[in-house]
């Protein structure tokens, strides 16, 4: 988030006061967002002039592009003139210009990327969004005050540590259960599964004893073999599970429900943190005159210095 803030960098010009909503500048316009209002100005003409830069460009290539397709036409009409012998030295001239209108081509076509802008686009929209929902009811968003970056701290360091810890949150993700979380959730599998056979049928009016049932369908229901089987076998059963369970199970890496939330919730908060060095670092480097490369998928709290209360 920027350190320091001049007033003129608050005010919006006349073409980013259309692209933003009236509403949204007047919010940003209150006191305390200066910050974020900067914040959000500066990205906008950087990709304001990004956007001019790849209209340029894609003049340039397009032109290359028509001049080559010019070169081939002009090829195949010297190979087969009417009314006279092709010129092997107006062949030769144009097939060595075809060359290098291919190679200019060649060469400007990987430029492109320079001019993207779809990072800033995903930045603005993310941005945008938050406040919309803050204005449409939506969660508040509470600005803080700027803070600088620590000492000694770079975007690429900062990068680094949030690719770690969203690496660390993958693996939270994918830890396993606990072998005893999941030997207690079989044994309730099996014993809601289990279900006996209702002799009471046969003892008190000499009937056939019923068999539980499964309905496999709103009007018919077939015997379930498996809950009796479950319930004359329950324990073995059990066993038989257990011993698979300690087999597969990973408890150095295995993680409850409850220690995946809480963990899951420490790390966020890190990135979010670590995004807020971030967004600090770029602010800076802004101040001096430098385009950072923009993630596409940092934060919006980061970039605009808020939280949710």
């Amino acid at each position: 988030m920027p350190n320091v803030i001049n007033p003129e960098q608050t005010a919006f010009p006349a073409w980013q006061a259309r692209r933003l909503s009236p509403r949204l500048v007047a919010y940003l316009r209150e006191p305390g967002r200066e910050a974020a209002a900067s914040r959000v100005r500066a990205e906008l003409q950087i990709l304001n002039d990004r956007e001019g830069a790849l209209h340029l460009f894609e003049q340039q290539l397009y032109a290359a592009e028509v001049h080559l397709s010019s070169l081939y036409a002009d090829e195949a009409a010297a190979k087969a003139p009417v009314g006279r012998k092709p010129d092997p030295d107006q062949i030769q001239r144009i097939e060595q210009q075809i060359v290098e209108a291919t190679d200019e081509i060649t060469r400007l076509r990987p430029r492109r990327s320079a001019f993207s802008t779809l990072a800033l686009e995903t930045r603005y929209n993310a941005c945008t969004k938050v406040i919309v929902g803050a204005l449409s009811g939506g969660a508040p968003l509470r600005f803080l005050k700027p803070a600088p970056a620590p000492r000694g701290a770079t975007i690429e360091t900062a990068r680094e540590k949030i690719a770690q810890l969203q690496a660390d949150l993958r693996t939270v993700a994918d830890a396993p259960l606990p072998a005893s979380w999941a030997k207690d959730r079989v044994k309730k599998f099996i014993e809601e599964l289990a279900a006996p056979i209702n002799v009471r049928p046969t003892v008190e009016a000499g009937e056939a004893p019923y068999l539980p049932l499964i309905h496999v369908s709103s009007q018919l229901a077939v015997p379930h073999a498996m809950a009796v089987l479950a319930w004359v076998m329950k324990d073995r059963i059990i066993e038989l599970v257990n011993r698979d369970i300690d087999e597969i199970a990973d408890d150095k890496h295995a993680l409850t429900f409850e220690q995946r939330a809480k963990r899951t919730a420490e790390i966020k908060r890190s990135i979010l943190d670590t995004e807020r060095i971030e967004a600090a670092l770029e602010w800076e480097a802004l101040q001096a005159g430098e385009v950072p490369e923009f993630r596409h998928d940092a934060n919006p709290h980061a970039i605009l210095g808020c939280e949710v209360p």
